[in-house]
């Protein structure tokens, strides 16, 4: 409750990538759940309506605040994106100011979209991805750590196709990315050499479909 998965695959680099995305809302009241969702996470993207700069601008701000007082405390180690959405609207917001604040604040960059006209909806993501990509880091090149699995408590429904868990639709952890899905969106299995494991194991259908490589 909260908050909302979808996944995204693209190319960077020539590397295939699955951006496992949460979103949160921007209400003082989620600020509770903040920790459990960004914990692990290699960006967080605090978005912002480029037409309200009293209210959600400087919600925006508070947000940034406390991800740096985490990440000062250890608690995250995530680059941090400024963005302003609605770019179609008219702009409270003065670019030059919120661009001093990124750098004040350490912010990885500052930039607009908007999903009306799609301004810049595919550069966004490829820059998203390329910030995630710095905070990548392996202990060894030909074996990593399995990801770390969502609770079960933060997740009511399948992260695929949305259906609401019950006593008789159980959770299914995918063994790839780590997130919760029910039976028919985990149904595959695939080996996860990168993991040190050659048994097949449980992986959701995007895992399954990009062959977790």
């Amino acid at each position: 409750v909260g908050s909302a998965y979808s996944p995204k695959i693209l190319t960077v680099h020539g590397n295939s990538l699955r951006l496992a995305i949460w979103e949160l809302g921007g209400s003082e009241w989620f600020s509770i759940l903040a920790p459990m969702i960004y914990a692990g996470a290699h960006v967080v993207v605090v978005g912002f309506d480029v037409s309200d700069k009293d209210h959600s601008y400087e919600r925006a701000l508070i947000w940034v605040d406390q991800l740096n007082e985490a990440k000062a405390q250890g608690t995250l180690n995530s680059s941090i994106v400024l963005l302003g959405m609605k770019s179609d609207l008219k702009s409270q917001v003065d670019p030059r100011s919120a661009e001093a604040f990124c750098t004040r604040s350490s912010i990885e960059f500052f930039d607009v979209v908007s999903s009306i006209s799609s301004l810049n909806i595919d550069a966004i993501f490829s820059k998203i991805a390329e910030a995630g990509l710095k905070n990548l880091v392996y202990s060894d090149t030909s074996i990593g750590a399995p990801p770390e699995w969502v609770p079960d408590s933060s997740c009511k429904k399948c992260c695929h196709c949305s259906v609401e868990f019950t006593l008789t639709n159980r959770r299914h952890h995918c063994r790839a990315c780590g997130f919760i899905f029910c039976g028919p969106c985990s149904s595959k299995r695939l080996q996860l050499t990168q993991f040190g494991i050659s048994k097949p194991v449980r992986v959701c259908l995007t895992c399954y479909g990009i062959g977790v490589k």
